[in-house]
């Protein structure tokens, strides 16, 4: 707009000293500059009321264009495009040479819906070197309506590394004719072929120019519809699961806790009671990645770290021995399938867990033992109110000390439930089969049962609620007359509330209270208060 007023003042000024001293009786110079000032303050019927006082058959040919020039740049802004057209046309025959003209005349034409004789003064904008990136880009657009794809594309294609938008645009616009013309074709293969490569790959490189921008998002969404119609989705698996688009994720969590009653669990597989309350502190760090062939198979590796120390009553060796640092790599390979109609996603997973422990109470975290487990899994969407997952495990547990080495069979199987009001429920049960050849009289087998009831949105979409409710009973087989069938009741509740788009914090609090006939380990209860921080990328 700035340099339209500069063109269009220094077209009057030039007008002006040129004017000669006949033509001031019938249109002063003064009146041409009002009408000029009118114009620059957005006043453009009262400039047009200025210059319809001019009489045209009096005036010098110069001045009459000058009038007709300004009168058709008053009418355009006033969307009066025919008027604007024929005042233009007449300032061109007048002889009227200011280097906007054609393109202020292309862009009346334009609004009036006279395609080619816009694009004709768009053309002789670009030989007059005034914005040719736009005129490039009205011409490329007009040759589009008039369905000349080759002529648009060729038009667009010069200004596809302009900047400010435009260039990207241009590439948005040559991707929809690309399909355009794909779909023109009779062959369904080649129609999907061109779409994967050639209308996908420009319709990117257009998003990559700009993802922030207003164009990105258009382009962004029109992909996605694309990918939808031609099946060719990356994030959407054969049987239409949906992957996150971020495949990778790193988390660092540290916490801060109070139990009131630590567990000890460093010599036996059982755990058994230290009644001394202490402060931790947890560090844990989790790396995953997500890799998808051909929409059909996953590969998920996972690394995870973490580290625990308890920092208060350090000296009860049972609080000191449950220091620890353990380092847990796993890899997952899923197929996704149909089953009944349904969504299903069928997988095998393999995890090794190494762990160090504190067992001396002396400050040195050694080895204490080591976890393979191998696991099948069935995922399925059997109702559409939420994924049903069965999985079997195998966990070995090969201890510093063989007596305490042990193996698992597991049984589990979760049930996911979405609730009208966006409200999400989960429902957990667990069956644990644990052996220790070597000490039988730790053998036991384990039944949890849960219940989930999470609420991502409270007050805000930033703060998320979940409850939960767990019961086990442990049938501790040959103790069984010392222990009896212990149960425990393990209910709690987390406020976590998100900000700064990749943080975190987490409040949580869990009871749990054990019943066994064992009064002096095994029969307790415990409080535990903790604080999160994590960050997400």
């Amino acid at each position: 707009m700035k340099k339209n007023i500069i063109i269009i003042t220094t077209t009057i000024i030039v007008t002006l000293i040129l004017l000669p001293i006949k033509n001031f009786a019938a249109f002063s110079a003064d009146d041409l500059g009002k009408a000029l000032e009118l114009y620059k303050k957005g006043a453009y019927a009262q400039a047009l009321k200025n210059l319809d006082s001019a009489s045209g058959s009096s005036l010098d040919k110069n001045v009459n264009s000058s009038i007709h020039y300004l009168r058709g740049l008053c009418y355009s802004k006033l969307q009066e495009f025919d008027s604007a057209v024929t005042n233009f046309e007449t300032a061109l025959q007048e002889g009227n040479s200011s280097n906007d003209i054609h393109y202020e005349l292309g862009q009346a034409y334009y609004a009036a819906r006279n395609m080619p004789k816009a694009r004709a003064h768009f053309e002789a904008s670009i030989s007059k070197d005034y914005l040719s990136e736009s005129s490039y880009y009205y011409i490329g657009y007009i040759s589009q309506m008039l369905e000349e794809h080759q002529v648009a594309i060729q038009s667009y294609a010069k200004i596809k590394n302009a900047k400010e938008g435009l260039g990207q645009s241009a590439r948005f616009q040559i991707g929809e004719l690309l399909l355009t013309m794909a779909e023109r074709k009779e062959d369904k293969q080649e129609i999907r072929s061109d779409v994967v490569t050639k209308v996908i790959p420009v319709l990117t490189g257009a998003y990559d120019m700009d993802p922030s921008s207003p164009v990105s998002k258009q382009v962004s969404k029109r992909m996605i519809e694309i990918k939808e119609k031609y099946d060719l989705d990356e994030n959407k698996m054969v049987n239409g699961r949906r992957l996150s688009p971020k495949r990778f994720s790193l988390k660092f969590k540290e916490s801060v806790e109070h139990d009131s009653n630590v567990v000890s669990e460093a010599d036996q597989s059982t755990a058994k009671a230290s009644y001394k309350s202490s402060l931790i502190m947890k560090a844990d760090l989790n790396a995953k990645n997500i890799f998808a062939f051909k929409r059909r198979y996953l590969l998920t590796p996972e690394g995870r770290v973490t580290h625990t120390r308890h920092t208060t009553h350090r000296k009860n060796i049972n609080i000191q021995k449950n220091d620890a640092y353990s380092l847990q790599p796993k890899v997952k390979a899923g197929l996704e399938h149909t089953l009944l109609a349904k969504m299903g996603t069928a997988s095998f997973e393999s995890e090794f867990n190494y762990t160090a422990k504190d067992d001396q109470a002396n400050g040195h975290l050694r080895h204490s033992g080591r976890t393979w487990s191998f696991s099948l899994e069935e995922k399925l969407g059997l109702w559409s109110k939420g994924d049903s997952t069965l999985k079997l495990k195998r966990k070995q547990y090969d201890a510093k000390v063989d007596s305490s080495d042990s193996y698992t069979n597991n049984f589990s199987l979760i049930q996911m439930l979405s609730l009208p009001n966006t409200h999400t429920m989960m429902g957990l049960f667990n069956a644990d089969f644990t052996t220790n050849p070597k000490s039988k009289s730790n053998s036991q087998n384990s039944f949890l049962t849960r219940v989930d009831y999470i609420v991502p949105t409270l007050f805000s979409d930033n703060l998320q609620l979940s409850a939960a409710l767990a019961f086990t009973i442990t049938d501790t087989k040959l103790q069984r007359a010392t222990r009896g069938t212990e149960t425990t009741i393990n209910p709690s509740l987390t406020l976590s509330y998100k900000f700064l788009k990749l943080l975190e914090a987490s409040f949580r609090y869990e009871f749990s209270k054990t019943n066994s006939k064992d009064k002096t380990a095994y029969d307790y209860k415990k409080h535990l208060f903790g604080l999160d921080i994590e960050v997400s990328i």
